[in-house]
Protein backbone atom coordinates (compact mmCIF):
# COMPACT_ATOMS: atom_id res chain seq x y z
CA UNK A 1 0.00 0.00 0.00
CA UNK A 2 1.42 3.35 -1.02
CA UNK A 3 1.21 6.24 1.44
CA UNK A 4 1.21 9.95 0.75
CA UNK A 5 3.44 12.28 2.78
CA UNK A 6 0.67 13.17 5.26
CA UNK A 7 0.08 9.45 5.92
CA UNK A 8 3.82 8.94 6.44
CA UNK A 9 3.78 11.81 8.96
CA UNK A 10 0.84 10.22 10.79
CA UNK A 11 2.50 6.77 10.76
CA UNK A 12 5.67 8.31 12.17
CA UNK A 13 3.72 9.92 15.03
CA UNK A 14 1.76 6.73 15.64
CA UNK A 15 4.65 4.25 15.57
CA UNK A 16 7.31 3.83 18.24
CA UNK A 17 9.29 1.56 15.88
CA UNK A 18 9.31 4.25 13.21
CA UNK A 19 10.35 6.81 15.83
CA UNK A 20 13.28 4.60 16.89
CA UNK A 21 14.26 3.91 13.25
CA UNK A 22 14.48 7.57 12.28
CA UNK A 23 16.15 8.26 15.66
CA UNK A 24 13.82 10.95 16.96
CA UNK A 25 14.52 10.11 20.63
CA UNK A 26 12.27 12.75 22.12
CA UNK A 27 12.68 15.32 19.35
CA UNK A 28 9.75 16.73 17.46
CA UNK A 29 8.63 14.41 14.63
CA UNK A 30 9.13 15.44 11.02
CA UNK A 31 6.21 17.04 9.22
CA UNK A 32 4.90 16.02 5.79
CA UNK A 33 6.60 18.97 4.03
CA UNK A 34 10.00 17.75 5.22
CA UNK A 35 9.27 14.22 3.99
CA UNK A 36 8.18 15.61 0.62
CA UNK A 37 11.27 17.82 0.35
CA UNK A 38 13.82 15.10 1.04
CA UNK A 39 12.14 11.98 -0.34
CA UNK A 40 11.65 13.70 -3.71
CA UNK A 41 15.43 14.29 -3.87
CA UNK A 42 16.25 10.59 -3.70
CA UNK A 43 17.46 9.33 -7.09
CA UNK A 44 18.33 5.84 -8.32
CA UNK A 45 22.08 6.32 -7.93
CA UNK A 46 21.94 7.50 -4.31
CA UNK A 47 19.47 4.74 -3.42
CA UNK A 48 21.83 2.20 -5.02
CA UNK A 49 24.74 3.53 -2.93
CA UNK A 50 22.66 3.27 0.26
CA UNK A 51 21.68 -0.32 -0.51
CA UNK A 52 25.30 -1.26 -1.27
CA UNK A 53 26.45 0.25 2.04
CA UNK A 54 23.69 -1.52 3.99
CA UNK A 55 24.74 -4.81 2.37
CA UNK A 56 28.40 -4.20 3.24
CA UNK A 57 27.46 -3.62 6.88
CA UNK A 58 25.24 -6.72 6.92
CA UNK A 59 28.04 -8.84 5.43
CA UNK A 60 30.68 -7.50 7.84
CA UNK A 61 28.43 -8.18 10.86
CA UNK A 62 27.61 -11.67 9.61
CA UNK A 63 23.93 -10.92 9.06
CA UNK A 64 24.13 -11.62 5.33
CA UNK A 65 25.58 -14.78 3.82
CA UNK A 66 27.06 -14.06 0.37
CA UNK A 67 27.10 -17.77 -0.47
CA UNK A 68 23.31 -17.91 -0.84
CA UNK A 69 20.84 -15.62 -2.54
CA UNK A 70 17.40 -14.70 -1.26
CA UNK A 71 14.82 -13.54 -3.72
CA UNK A 72 11.46 -11.89 -3.45
CA UNK A 73 8.78 -11.51 -6.06
CA UNK A 74 5.71 -9.40 -6.60
CA UNK A 75 2.50 -10.59 -8.17
CA UNK A 76 0.89 -8.11 -10.52
CA UNK A 77 -2.75 -8.40 -11.44
CA UNK A 78 -3.05 -8.37 -15.21
CA UNK A 79 -5.45 -9.49 -17.89
CA UNK A 80 -4.56 -12.70 -19.65
CA UNK A 81 -6.08 -13.75 -22.92
CA UNK A 82 -8.48 -16.64 -23.03
CA UNK A 83 -6.58 -19.59 -24.53
CA UNK A 84 -8.43 -20.08 -27.79
CA UNK A 85 -6.94 -22.25 -30.52
CA UNK A 86 -6.30 -19.10 -32.53
CA UNK A 87 -4.44 -17.32 -29.70
CA UNK A 88 -2.34 -20.41 -28.88
CA UNK A 89 -1.28 -20.80 -32.52
CA UNK A 90 -0.49 -17.07 -32.71
CA UNK A 91 1.61 -17.29 -29.50
CA UNK A 92 3.56 -20.23 -30.97
CA UNK A 93 4.23 -18.32 -34.20
CA UNK A 94 5.42 -15.22 -32.32
CA UNK A 95 7.68 -17.25 -30.03
CA UNK A 96 9.15 -19.29 -32.89
CA UNK A 97 9.97 -16.17 -34.90
CA UNK A 98 11.57 -14.56 -31.81
CA UNK A 99 13.71 -17.67 -31.28
CA UNK A 100 14.66 -17.75 -34.98
CA UNK A 101 15.81 -14.13 -34.71
CA UNK A 102 18.00 -15.09 -31.74
CA UNK A 103 19.46 -18.03 -33.68
CA UNK A 104 20.14 -15.72 -36.64
CA UNK A 105 22.57 -13.80 -34.42
CA UNK A 106 24.45 -17.02 -33.65
CA UNK A 107 24.35 -18.53 -37.16
CA UNK A 108 25.28 -16.05 -39.88
CA UNK A 109 24.08 -18.28 -42.72
CA UNK A 110 20.60 -18.79 -41.26
CA UNK A 111 17.85 -17.43 -43.49
CA UNK A 112 14.17 -17.59 -42.69
CA UNK A 113 10.92 -15.97 -43.73
CA UNK A 114 9.24 -13.82 -41.10
CA UNK A 115 5.56 -14.75 -41.20
CA UNK A 116 4.67 -12.49 -38.26
CA UNK A 117 2.88 -9.82 -40.28
CA UNK A 118 0.60 -12.19 -42.19
CA UNK A 119 -0.02 -14.36 -39.11
CA UNK A 120 -0.95 -11.31 -37.05
CA UNK A 121 -3.32 -10.11 -39.76
CA UNK A 122 -4.97 -13.55 -39.93
CA UNK A 123 -5.15 -13.71 -36.12
CA UNK A 124 -7.11 -10.46 -35.97
CA UNK A 125 -9.34 -11.42 -38.91
CA UNK A 126 -10.28 -14.64 -37.12
CA UNK A 127 -11.06 -12.71 -33.93
CA UNK A 128 -13.35 -10.20 -35.62
CA UNK A 129 -15.13 -12.73 -37.86
CA UNK A 130 -18.59 -13.63 -36.59
CA UNK A 131 -19.46 -16.41 -39.00
CA UNK A 132 -18.05 -19.89 -38.62
CA UNK A 133 -17.96 -20.21 -42.42
CA UNK A 134 -15.52 -17.26 -42.55
CA UNK A 135 -13.39 -18.28 -39.53
CA UNK A 136 -12.73 -21.85 -40.67
CA UNK A 137 -10.76 -21.02 -43.86
CA UNK A 138 -8.89 -18.27 -42.00
CA UNK A 139 -7.87 -20.70 -39.27
CA UNK A 140 -6.75 -23.21 -41.92
CA UNK A 141 -4.59 -20.44 -43.40
CA UNK A 142 -3.17 -19.72 -39.92
CA UNK A 143 -2.36 -23.41 -39.42
CA UNK A 144 -0.48 -23.47 -42.74
CA UNK A 145 1.59 -20.48 -41.59
CA UNK A 146 2.15 -22.24 -38.27
CA UNK A 147 3.44 -25.36 -40.01
CA UNK A 148 5.80 -23.25 -42.15
CA UNK A 149 7.19 -21.51 -39.07
CA UNK A 150 7.63 -24.80 -37.19
CA UNK A 151 9.45 -26.30 -40.19
CA UNK A 152 11.76 -23.28 -40.34
CA UNK A 153 12.43 -23.56 -36.61
CA UNK A 154 13.15 -27.27 -36.91
CA UNK A 155 15.57 -26.68 -39.81
CA UNK A 156 17.33 -23.91 -37.87
CA UNK A 157 17.79 -26.21 -34.86
CA UNK A 158 19.24 -28.91 -37.13
CA UNK A 159 21.60 -26.34 -38.67
CA UNK A 160 22.71 -25.17 -35.22
CA UNK A 161 23.35 -28.74 -34.04
CA UNK A 162 25.44 -29.39 -37.18
CA UNK A 163 27.47 -26.25 -36.41
CA UNK A 164 28.07 -27.46 -32.86
CA UNK A 165 29.21 -30.88 -34.06
CA UNK A 166 31.34 -29.46 -36.91
CA UNK A 167 33.08 -26.92 -34.65
CA UNK A 168 34.97 -28.72 -31.87
CA UNK A 169 35.03 -26.77 -28.63
CA UNK A 170 38.34 -25.60 -27.18
CA UNK A 171 37.68 -27.54 -24.00
CA UNK A 172 37.30 -30.91 -25.78
CA UNK A 173 40.43 -30.15 -27.86
CA UNK A 174 42.46 -29.41 -24.73
CA UNK A 175 41.32 -32.55 -22.90
CA UNK A 176 42.06 -34.84 -25.85
CA UNK A 177 45.58 -33.46 -26.40
CA UNK A 178 46.55 -33.62 -22.72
Amino acid sequence: MRKNYREVEYAQNDSRICEAFIKLEGRDPYNFQMFQKYISRINAESLHRVIVEINKIAISEGLEDVKSVSQDSTVVKTNIHYPTNNSLVWDCIKTSIRLLEQLKQEIDTLDFIDYTKSAKKTFFEINISRKESRRYPLFCKQLILFIKVINQTSNAIKKKSKNIIATPSKQSYQTSSA
